[in-house]
């Protein structure tokens, strides 16, 4: 688990609004998911070429599918979580809906939320749209591979509790740590929780 991959240091002579003496920090999940976009443009700009579509077409769908894929890894976190952005309502816990840096995110709504502004933009530029689903198809499963690693580091979406030996077992400040020792399933010095499936792996590598 790193749910930090690398902080960068800011020169503290900087000043303080440009985050002087602070570290620039760079979490896991969002890395994972940056190369997962840059990955998965190149791959459907090479395709696509090659299956005869237009290249600034191709681009736009890219474009269009990252929006797509933000929107909607956020916005169905939000559906399930409604009631601590809507109840009771007050502006400030309701614009806490816009800030996805904090956290809160879904893969399967951002694939969908991908693959739905995807194709509105594969319409909108009147594109041969089933060779462009063809297109999309493997950078779909590359982000899928890039995101679901990014998932194991953050330490979430794991499975369930396991004896196969390569369960994995999370350190105390992970949240499945604290749900183990608040459910009583650990003893008082105990420095990881009980191995669980590492399904984010499995999902990951299914993507490839």
């Amino acid at each position: 688990m790193k749910p930090i991959l690398f902080e960068i240091p800011i020169p503290s002579f900087l000043p303080a609004w440009l985050g002087g003496g602070e570290s620039l920090v760079f979490p896991s999940y969002y890395v994972m998911l940056s190369i997962s976009f840059m990955v998965a443009i190149i791959l459907a700009v090479r395709y696509g070429e090659k299956n005869g579509l237009n290249v600034n077409h191709v681009l736009d769908v890219c474009l269009f599918a990252i929006i797509g894929v933000l929107v909607g890894m956020r916005l169905f976190f939000v559906i399930q979580k409604w009631e601590q952005y809507l109840v009771p309502f007050r502006w400030d816990k309701f614009l806490r809906i816009f800030k996805i840096w904090e956290g809160g995110i879904v893969l399967y709504g951002g694939m969908i939320g991908g693959i739905l502004f995807g194709l509105a933009a594969a319409f909108w530029r009147r594109m041969d749209v089933p060779k462009m689903m063809d297109v999309g198809a493997m950078p779909i499963g590359i982000g899928m591979f890039f995101t679901r690693i990014g998932c194991f580091l953050n330490g979430c979406c794991h499975g369930k509790l396991t004896l196969v030996p390569w369960g994995v077992s999370y350190p105390p400040e992970s949240l499945l740590f604290k749900a183990h020792k608040a459910r009583g399933w650990l003893p008082p010095d105990a420095t990881g929780s009980l191995p669980v499936h590492p399904s984010q792996l499995y999902e990951s590598f299914m993507g490839l």
